[in-house]
């Protein structure tokens, strides 16, 4: 029920999550990890899945 985009970028976005929690990396650092064209790519498509910008989920998951 949904295209191969929107499954691959899910997929993405929930490694992207993983990553904020448990590794010491920069957002550029998982945007470029992740293959997603830009780091402002990278945060729009993941507010879009979360609801939160990757910042404001790393402050929310890692306490900053």
């Amino acid at each position: 029920g949904e295209t191969i985009a929107s499954y691959y970028n899910k997929l993405r976005v929930a490694e992207a999550k993983r990553l904020i929690r448990e590794k010491n990396l920069s957002l550029s650092e998982i945007s470029d990890l992740l293959s997603f064209d830009s780091p402002n790519y990278f945060g729009k498509t993941f507010k879009r899945y979360v609801g939160l910008t990757p910042r404001a989920y790393r402050a929310r998951y890692r306490g900053e």
